[in-house]
């Protein structure tokens, strides 16, 4: 079934359907993708390609509604999340002015069950961020997660103004993507990098995938 047919099936009834997501992975195959659920369905589906910001989203239901007990509102007041909600850091974390603010919310955001919507999170900050302490918790964030895409990861190890944070980026992009040429490749051109810290983490981790 191609591609668009696949997405034009995903709703909310059908979205948990396995034969609908093995589908949709046997498409996808050979793409660097990720999956990103919400709580009862299929909720995102995200393909990087070759570029620093070439996100393809291909697919996008509405996150679910949260549960629990709502705020309570005194007379004249709006209702107003907590400050631990969710979708309230991710806000944070992708537009508050304070950059120390931004990095407090995604190490909230780490520690909330929603694993998805934090993934998610800190894939975006990679993309948008300049500020090295920002930087430092959405890496950290990323590095307790399964499954990352690694090109977001070479961004910042390439283009990072930080080197300690773009050694972190280049460690964590050498643990997930140990069989993609480009991880191998990155590693040999910043075996020669300017930044110290930077070539002698590059030549470690070339030891290391050569040695396994």
């Amino acid at each position: 079934m191609p591609l668009g047919q696949l997405l034009g099936e995903l709703n909310p009834q059908t979205s948990r359907d396995p034969d609908i997501e093995e589908a949709l992975r046997r498409a996808l195959q050979g793409k660097n993708y990720i999956l990103i659920y919400w709580t009862t369905r299929l909720g995102e589906v995200r393909v990087f390609g070759e570029g620093e910001t070439s996100i393809r989203y291909l697919a996008v239901a509405p996150a679910p509604a949260l549960k629990g007990p709502r705020p309570v509102r005194q007379s004249g007041e709006p209702v107003r999340p907590t400050v631990d909600d969710p979708g309230r850091l991710r806000s944070e974390a992708l537009g508050n002015p304070d950059p120390a603010e931004r990095a407090s919310a995604l190490d909230r955001l780490a520690a909330s069950s929603d694993r998805a919507l934090a993934l998610w999170t800190a894939l975006d900050v990679l993309e948008r961020e300049r500020e090295p302490e920002v930087l430092e918790s959405a890496l950290n964030l990323l590095s307790a997660q399964e499954s990352v895409p690694v090109e977001p990861l070479l961004r910042i190890a390439v283009a990072g103004r930080d080197p300690t944070q773009r050694v972190q980026a280049l460690e964590l992009a050498a643990e997930q993507g140990k069989a993609d040429p480009r991880v191998r490749g990155l590693l040999k051109t910043l075996s020669t990098d300017q930044a110290e810290e930077v070539r002698e983490a590059a030549q470690r981790l070339l030891e290391d995938l050569d040695a396994d």
